[in-house]
């Protein structure tokens, strides 16, 4: 996954762990484009830190036991992740 590009990605899978989430979020935050769908199976996204701020808020459009589909987008970017 690393070494992927998902800039020119429409949707991300991710079958990730918990220790790796937030590395992952910051690989979206880096590579991919606003409009792009996130698909984390089990762990949600992380929410924003003051220490890892983000380039997108997300909009959560699917969330079912252990799946999750966020939708990025640029506005309010100060809440990247409300998993409330």
């Amino acid at each position: 996954m690393w070494g992927q590009d998902i800039s020119h990605s429409d949707a991300v899978m991710i079958f990730g762990v918990k220790p790796i989430m937030a590395d992952i979020v910051g690989k979206i935050n880096r590579e991919a484009r606003e409009g792009t769908y996130v698909l984390p199976h089990r762990f949600p996204l992380p929410t924003q830190t003051a220490s890892s701020p983000q380039r997108f808020c997300t909009e959560k459009v699917y969330d079912h036991e252990e799946m999750r589909v966020y939708r990025l987008s640029i506005d309010n970017v100060s809440n990247f992740v409300s998993d409330s």
